[in-house]
């Protein structure tokens, strides 16, 4: 049950996450592109934490029916769905934000409605192979999750370079996403072990005690998220990344000048 009540709070701070990095578009001052990466991040969140409330809704009336009865053998053919279309839309928002950074061209290039239709390409993508996987064992499902998940961490730190390199998300949004893309490079550790579970005799972490890590870093990037929003509330930009040493020092640095 705690496991459950964990993975529950999980997906609801991952989708009240992109609740608040879609009204940080809206409300934030500064370069447009910062604003649209913002969106876009937003966007992508908001889509993966609704399909986890979903799914994870679906894993409780599962666990009340008990082993055995349909709701539960429903719940089991569909889980690799539910999984693997989150995962591939992690992919879809890396490629996103690379787009975005490496070939910006204005404002009027990325809309809502264009998110909206690139999102859900991805999260089909992955609904189909999650289809492809319901007839393999969990192990076999958890390999392919380590594979996709890899491929996304991979992508999204080389995105997370050219960012920095190219000053193209602020400093809060940059530090929300290593803060997410380590705590995949985490998981996929963990979900290549449960992929031996049934071969080789290696450790995995409870259950619970997972769920509790994956909760603890969502709420981290909340956190971020929450600052951020109550920044650009006030009117305050945010910058990026290599700058906000300056930012910080900025204020102490205006009252030690003498008039």
């Amino acid at each position: 049950m705690t496991t459950l009540l964990l993975q529950q709070l999980s997906a609801a701070l991952m989708l009240l996450f992109g609740i608040l990095c879609l009204r940080v578009s809206r409300h934030a001052q500064g370069p447009a592109e910062h604003r649209t990466a913002w969106l876009v991040t937003g966007q992508t969140f908001t889509w993966m934490g609704a399909v986890a409330t979903l799914h994870d809704l679906f894993a409780d009336w599962a666990f009340v029916s008990g082993a055995g009865s349909r709701v539960m053998d429903e719940y089991l053919r569909w889980n690799a769905v539910g999984n693997d279309s989150r995962a591939v839309l992690s992919i879809g928002l890396t490629l996103l934000i690379f787009l975005l950074v490496t070939r910006w061209r204005g404002p009027g290039q990325v809309s809502l409605r264009r998110i909206t239709l690139w999102n859900g390409g991805f999260f089909l993508l992955g609904g189909v192979i999650g289809l492809a996987e319901q007839a393999h064992s969990f192990e076999e499902h958890a390999a392919w999750l380590t594979y996709i998940e890899g491929f996304a961490v991979l992508l999204l730190f080389g995105c997370l370079l050219v960012a920095v390199a190219r000053d193209s998300v602020d400093a809060l949004l940059w530090l929300a996403l290593v803060v997410y893309a380590l705590r995949d490079a985490v998981m996929i550790s963990v979900v290549s072990d449960y992929s031996m579970a049934g071969v080789l005799e290696v450790w995995v972490p409870a259950p619970s005690t997972w769920q509790g890590i994956l909760t603890g870093t969502n709420l981290m990037l909340c956190c971020l998220a929450a600052v951020r929003l109550r920044l650009a509330r006030r009117g305050m930009e945010v910058p990026p990344l290599f700058e906000l040493g300056r930012w910080l020092a900025g204020p102490r640095a205006r009252g030690r000048r003498r008039p």
